[in-house]
């Protein structure tokens, strides 16, 4: 039986999705939220993982030592530790700066401008 179990599981794991996890008409919030909760053609589900080397080397050729980045947005490769891996790596420094969250309300558009104009870069999520 645990084998049958095992075998379902992986199947479920590997086999592609005709709509990446998410049932038809359900957005990509809803999703997320539904995958935090364990769909479970989500669950162990490989992810995207972007390259911030090409923004390391992108800063390097402009000469921008130890930047500072704001990044507005989430995801699971979007945040602090997946963005500033290159400069850990190269043991640089490098700040960066989330703009805003949903936990802090409303979006003060003024505080985030003036942080917009304080930054050397600035990203936002797609989507």
């Amino acid at each position: 039986m645990a084998t049958v179990l095992l075998g379902f599981q992986f199947t479920v794991m590997l086999s592609p999705s005709a709509s990446d996890g998410l049932p038809e008409g359900m957005d990509w919030v809803q999703g997320k939220r539904l995958a935090i909760g364990g769909n479970p053609t989500t669950v162990m589900q490989r992810s995207e993982q972007w390259n911030w080397f090409s923004l390391k080397r992108l800063c390097d050729d402009r000469q921008l030592k130890d930047p500072l980045i704001a990044y507005l947005g989430a995801d699971g490769a979007f945040n602090v530790p997946q963005i500033a891996r290159p400069w850990v790596e190269s043991n640089e420094p490098v700040r960066l700066n989330w703009l805003w969250n949903d936990r802090e309300g409303s979006i003060d558009w003024n505080r985030l401008q003036r942080f917009v104009a304080a930054s050397d870069v600035v990203l936002t999520a797609p989507n």
